[in-house]
């Protein structure tokens, strides 16, 4: 949709609500090749919407939740990579320097302390999850 150059508006109320369960599909595909397969989703629509960027407060906006996605994303996934060597290889073919001109230098460097404690430690998720980006209201 957004090759299509959409027109859009973010609305600050709710259009549908999502029920959550043991039983959900998402419960039920918490595996590694389908937490990639969303990480994947919202790194080719973070990156279709950086080429085609009219640059309005909404489209800085919704870069900036998809951010907040992906990173949110790189977490669930690095958490699910068991060991070390492993973590390496997928944080290697991460390439977070693609999104540097997107972040601050501040947002830059938490992101990639948050990447280094994860590959070392399994931890670090505040600095790897740029919250202040997830405009979603609950």
């Amino acid at each position: 949709m957004l090759l299509e150059e959409p027109n859009y508006k973010i609305v600050d109320s709710y259009l549908f609500r999502v029920r959550r369960g043991h039983d959900s599909i998402e419960q039920q595909s918490n595996s590694l090749e389908a937490q990639l397969s969303v990480l994947y989703y919202f790194e080719k629509a973070f990156n279709l919407l950086v080429k085609k960027t009219n640059e309005t407060s909404e489209t800085k906006k919704l870069e900036k939740y998809l951010l907040f996605r992906v990173f949110n994303q790189k977490y669930i996934v690095l958490s699910k990579i068991g060991t070390f060597k492993e973590r390496l290889k997928f944080v290697r073919k991460l390439n977070g320097f693609k999104y540097f001109n997107c972040l601050s230098i501040k947002d830059f460097t938490s992101v990639n302390l948050g990447l280094c404690l994860m590959l070392f430690f399994k931890k670090g998720y505040s600095f790897l999850v740029l919250k202040k980006y997830d405009y979603r209201d609950y």
